[in-house]
């Protein structure tokens, strides 16, 4: 979907796509009008920085991107900012006070396996080294709500062989909870994980989009891009840098 959106800016502007595997060391000689991390990795987290260090307008800022990278740190922001989440510890396993079930899963976003995680239902968790340890929660629904600057998705997540997504529409509540995310963190594009119930609860906040099951996902995200494009240069052609595999 990205690529096909990335392709549609190009019509528009001038886009370079960077592989976000590799740091790209010249950017503040590229002549970029704006810097968009589109895949969360080590190297393009380094070049977002370097990017804005060198006067270059970010889609998102760095602070914020590198904040929901870990997720130790976003789920401390998220609590003291009064959004509920899971109760949750970080530690080695010996250390952990939460009784099963829970979740464990890797510190840090940009890990190899960050998305590797594992569940106790009722043994105690056993692991090396430090993890994040989260409550599993049962989920009376599983929603993605996507926020794109104003423009606000959600999607149900269906479950198990044959997934369905069912696109909802917002209501009130989870436009606030995004407007409340995103004055905490400063993102202007992200997803946010919920489990929603009677009070919604925020699992994870991701600062890159995939938005699986939007029906208009290529036309939000193209309108979303261009919106910035103009903001970041008015009233020109702006080559756009773009980290992307």
């Amino acid at each position: 979907m990205k690529q096909r959106v990335f392709r549609a800016l190009a019509d528009h502007v001038t886009v370079t796509l960077l592989d976000p595997t590799t740091e790209h060391t010249d950017l503040d000689a590229r002549g970029f009008d704006l810097y968009h991390l589109a895949k969360r990795r080590a190297a393009s987290l380094r070049d977002l920085h370097r990017a804005a260090l060198a006067g270059i307008p970010t889609l998102n800022p760095p602070v914020g991107v590198a904040l929901t990278s870990d997720r130790v740190a976003t789920l401390d922001v998220l609590s003291q900012g009064g959004i509920p989440v899971p109760a949750y510890e970080y530690g080695r396993a010996s250390d952990v006070s939460l009784t099963p079930p829970v979740i464990v899963k890797t510190r840090h976003e940009t890990d190899v396996a960050a998305h590797d995680h594992d569940v106790f239902f009722e043994e105690a968790p056993a692991f090396a080294g430090a993890r994040l340890v989260q409550q599993y929660l049962p989920e009376t629904r599983h929603l993605k709500v996507y926020r794109l600057g104003a423009a606000i998705r959600v999607v149900e997540l269906g479950a198990g062989r044959g997934v369905v997504h069912r696109e909802l529409d917002p209501t009130p509540q989870l436009v606030a909870l995004t407007d409340r995310i995103a004055a905490l963190t400063g993102l202007s594009l992200f997803e946010v994980d919920v489990l929603d119930g009677p009070l919604p609860v925020v699992v994870d906040v991701n600062p890159v989009v995939s938005l699986a099951g939007v029906a208009d996902a290529e036309r939000v995200y193209l309108a979303f891009l261009l919106s910035q494009l103009r903001r970041a240069v008015p009233q020109s052609e702006a080559p756009a840098a773009v980290s992307l595999d």
